[in-house]
């Protein structure tokens, strides 16, 4: 897949729901948040 074809599919799972889970680890401990908002900057 190209960077263009992720890129339009990440922005279709961002843009069709409201709740999304953000995650991260320092390399040891992993860990999730949900979130409630969506940044309608990235969507345009």
């Amino acid at each position: 897949m190209t960077q263009d074809e992720l890129t339009k599919i990440a922005k279709d799972i961002i843009k069709n729901n409201v709740y999304l889970t953000s995650g991260t680890t320092d390399g040891n401990s992993p860990w999730t948040t949900p979130t409630d908002k969506r940044v309608e900057v990235f969507m345009k």
